[in-house]
C-alpha cells in the first residue's frame, strides 16, 4: 500500500542517514579523511587531466595491468616476490556483494518512494521543493561541470556539518539574529508595497462596487 511504501522508504533513508552521519562527523578520523581524500584525488585526477572519465579509467586500469606484469617478471631478478595479490575468496565476495546490494537496495526504495510520491501529484509542498531543487541544480549545472558540482557538495558535507557542530551556539545565535534581521525588513518591504503601489492601483469600476 501507500502507506506502506512511505514508511519503507523512510527507513531506508533512515539507514542511509546513519551511515553517513559518522563518515562526515569524522567519528572515525582516519576512515572520514581517507573518504575524502579519495574523492579529491578522483576531482583532481578527472579535472585537470582534460580527459573523458571513460579515458581515466581504462588508462589507469592499462596503467595497474602493465605494472603488475612487470612486477610479477622483474621482482624474481631483483630478489622480490610479486605483487602481494591474495587469491580471490568466492564466499568472501559473495558476503561484500550482498552488503553492497543491500545498501543500494536501500537507496533504490527511498528513491522509487520519493519518485512515486512526486508521480501522484498529491503534495503540493514535496513537488514544490523538489521543483526548486531542480531548477537550482540547472542554473547552477550552468555554472559548473557535474563533476565540480558532486566534488562540491561532498566538500560541503565533509565540513559544514562538522563546523557547525564544533560552533552550535555561536551559529545558531547568528541564525536567530539573522531571520529576525529578515524579518524585519520583510515587514519593512510589505509596508513599502503597500504604501507605494497597492495604494495607487486603481480598482475596476465593477470590482470597486462590489466592495462598497
Amino acid at each position: 500500500t501507500e502507506g506502506d511504501g512511505r514508511g519503507r522508504a523512510a527507513m531506508a533513508e533512515g539507514g542511509v542517514v546513519s551511515q553517513l552521519m559518522p563518515l562526515v562527523m569524522w567519528e572515525d578520523v582516519p576512515r572520514s579523511a581517507v573518504a575524502l581524500g579519495a574523492a579529491t584525488a578522483v576531482y583532481f585526477l578527472f579535472e585537470l587531466s582534460g580527459l573523458y572519465a571513460a579515458a581515466v579509467v581504462f588508462y589507469v586500469l592499462l596503467a595497474a595491468v602493465l605494472g603488475c606484469f612487470a612486477w610479477a617478471n622483474v621482482g624474481p631478478i631483483l630478489g622480490r616476490e610479486g605483487p602481494p595479490v591474495s587469491e580471490p575468496n568466492p564466499d568472501a565476495i559473495e558476503a561484500k556483494v550482498g552488503e553492497i546490494a543491500e545498501k543500494a537496495k536501500g537507496v533504490a526504495v527511498l528513491a522509487a518512494g520519493v519518485g512515486y510520491r512526486l508521480a501522484k501529484g498529491q503534495e503540493p509542498a514535496l513537488t514544490v521543493k523538489t521543483a526548486f531543487a531542480l531548477w537550482a541544480g540547472a542554473k547552477i549545472g550552468g555554472i559548473c561541470s557535474l563533476l565540480t558540482l558532486a566534488f562540491t557538495c561532498i566538500l560541503a558535507a565533509f565540513t559544514l556539518p562538522k563546523l557547525y557542530d564544533m560552533n552550535k551556539e555561536k551559529i545558531d545565535e547568528l541564525s536567530l539574529a539573522a531571520m529576525d534581521l529578515g524579518k524585519e525588513y520583510a515587514e519593512k518591504a510589505k509596508e513599502f508595497l503597500k504604501e507605494n503601489v497597492l495604494s495607487k492601483i486603481q480598482m475596476p469600476a465593477s470590482v470597486a462596487k462590489k466592495t462598497e
